[in-house]
């Protein structure tokens, strides 16, 4: 069974405030990133192959059936030497959404290439505000 944010890194909480140039506006909404350790020796195309393809594929599909408004994935530039070979970011209106969301999604193959136990995940509220 995979397991939930809460269940990999509880301690992992916070609050964030995100201004960006846009009309304004103002959101508050339900966040969690997961920073994404590889396995040793992985292969780090064919794991961002699959992030990018199957993976994305599954968590849209699980985003859209729970509630979820954003997926957002970046790869480090340099996999080899970084903790983290990447991020990712789900965003929902609410937290049992993302509740839902861990209780939904499926294994798809990408334990073959990370390691959750390095994993670190945030789970926070986020206030969006933009500028005019």
């Amino acid at each position: 069974k995979q397991k939930t944010a809460y269940e990999l890194m509880p301690s992992l909480v916070g609050s964030e405030m995100c201004i960006r140039d846009s009309p304004t506006t103002s959101s508050e909404f339900f966040k969690a990133t997961f920073l994404v350790s590889a396995k040793k020796d992985v292969d780090y195309d064919q794991l961002f192959q699959h992030w990018l393809g199957a993976h994305a594929a599954n968590a849209k599909s699980v985003l859209e059936k729970t509630g979820g408004f954003r997926y957002v994935i970046a790869h480090s530039t340099q996999p080899k030497t970084s903790k983290y070979v990447g991020m990712a970011e789900l965003y929902f209106s609410r937290r049992d959404q993302f509740l839902d969301f861990n209780k939904t999604l499926q294994p798809d193959g990408m334990e073959k290439w990370i390691d959750a136990e390095k994993m670190s995940v945030l789970v926070s509220t986020t206030k969006m505000i933009g500028i005019p």
